[in-house]
């Protein structure tokens, strides 16, 4: 059992199946249920979930292809963050905008290590201003950077943790 924050996580056989609750769940996870109810903890049943792709604190682990990537949704959300972004029409979106910006950006490159040279510019933009309301000037790299980067998400696979295509 692994715990990261509030969410436990763990392993079990595709097989070892129990009944509780009107489902039918991986056996370690009704074991920690069952403790749980022992104890008085509350839990929620929309969030027991299981099976060889979920979603862990917003990215999506596949088990069988060995990958960390990002959920589709999570894609199209970064693209059109990033597409108002650079379509700000006095091209000088406050500086709030950008920290926003920065902060969704910094959280995919969990998954995307290879795009962080695509944030070098945007930091060196916001670096050393303080006013949220402050405008901030879109200059042609910051611009080039997000543009590229906006392009490869979209067919990005995210992270491999495994050298084989699946496991069998």
């Amino acid at each position: 059992l692994f715990v990261y924050m509030d969410d436990f996580f763990g392993w079990d056989f595709l097989n070892d199946l129990i009944f509780y609750r009107g489902k039918h769940r991986p056996r370690r996870q009704v074991l920690l249920l069952i403790m749980w109810e022992f104890v008085g903890c509350p839990w929620q049943d929309r969030k027991q979930e299981h099976g060889v792709t979920l979603k862990i604190i917003g990215f999506w682990l596949d088990a069988t292809l060995g990958s960390i990537s990002l959920s589709p949704e999570s894609i199209a959300d970064i693209i059109a963050k990033v597409d108002t972004f650079i379509s700000c029409p006095d091209r000088q979106p406050p500086l709030r905008d950008w920290q926003k910006l920065a902060g969704l950006l910094n959280w995919a490159l969990n998954v995307l290590p290879w795009a962080r040279p695509a944030l070098t510019e945007l930091y060196r933009k916001m670096k050393g201003k303080v006013h949220a309301n402050a405008k901030v000037f879109l200059n042609r790299e910051v611009i080039e950077d997000l543009t590229w980067l906006s392009s490869a998400v979209r067919d990005c696979i995210g992270v491999r943790f495994v050298d084989a295509l699946t496991w069998n």
